[in-house]
Order: C-alpha cells, then structure tokens, then sequence
C-alpha cells in the first residue's frame, strides 16, 4: 500500500490580512463613489425641481409682468406640479422630503422658490446648478424666526458655500429670486 504524502499548506496570517486590506479597500472606495454619485443625484433633482417650479410660475402668468396670487395653490389647482410633489391642496413636498414654497415678491415682478430642508452638504453645489439660470436674479439664505436676511445678499454663486456652515438646515430657507 501506498501513502500519498500530502504538501498542501494554509495560508499565512500575512497573506490574509493583505487580502482582508485590499478587500476593504476597495468597500470603502466603493461607498465614496456611491455617496458622490449619490449626492450628485440629489444635487441635479433639486436644481430641476427648482427650475421646474420657475417655469410652471413663467408659464402661468405667461404674457404678464407681474405674478397677482402666485404661490403653491395656485400651481397645484392648475395642474403645474406633478403629483408625486403635492401634499394636500398647497403643499409642495419632494419625495425626498424638502419642502418648496413659490410665491410673488411682494410689490415685484419676481418669483421667489424657497426650500427648507436641504441636504448641507450639497446646498452650495444646488445653488451653482441654479445660477446657470439667466432668469436667475438673485439667492437669498435666512434662518426662520428671524425678520432680516443674513449671509450675503444676493449671494452669488462664489459664495454658495456660506449655506454649508449652518447648524440645523430643517430651520434654514433658501430663497432663489426669479425675473423675466
């Protein structure tokens, strides 16, 4: 009878934790690419949804200089807001939660969207989208419960960053100004 002598070995530690390391490695990488391409998603869905709002308020009051009872309830009652996006008769809400106010500047030819409850991290990239807007005249960042405006006024887009050093952006507004 033979005896088949056998030579096979484990792997070492060594080999392992290389292996373990370069798998992390890549884990990690891929979760950076999904946050970017994650949040370049949401960047791109708000500036639409802005947008979008500017035009059904221009398409709305097409042929007028001034925009006379604009504001949420009036584009939803004509049909200008998708319905994934209307909560009740005068609420705007994105599916992913942040909430649009639309209405007319008060004694101004303007459309002001604001938006509460943005993600920080991306407000400034959302404010440069915005800006390649020729219609755009002007973005504005408040705090609610307070009467003035803060930051820069207008804030132009080399300052879009100044959104990011809030501390609580639920209680933060945007407010994009909009002329013809």
């Amino acid at each position: 009878m033979r005896v088949i002598k056998n030579n096979l070995q484990g792997f070492s530690l060594l080999e392992i934790l290389l292996v373990v390391a370069v798998g992390a490695t890549f884990i990690l990488a891929s979760l950076k690419v999904y946050t970017n391409v994650n949040n370049a998603n949401y960047v791109q869905e708000q500036a639409r949804t802005i947008l979008m709002l500017k035009e059904a308020s221009f398409s709305l009051y097409a042929g007028t200089i001034n925009f006379p009872g604009l504001n949420n309830a009036a584009l939803i009652g004509n049909g200008l807001v998708p319905d994934e996006y209307v909560q009740g008769t005068n609420e705007i809400i994105h599916p992913n939660g942040t909430s649009y106010t639309v209405h007319r500047r008060s004694g101004d030819s303007q459309v002001v969207v604001t938006i509460l409850g943005y993600e920080r991290n991306t407000c400034g990239q959302v404010i440069l989208q915005v800006a390649k807007d020729p219609h755009l005249l002007g973005v504005y960042y408040h705090s609610l419960g307070h009467t003035s405006w803060t930051g820069t006024t207008p804030m132009t887009p080399d300052r879009a960053d100044y959104c990011i050093n809030n501390t609580d952006p639920s209680t933060q507004q945007i407010s994009f100004f909009f002329g013809r």
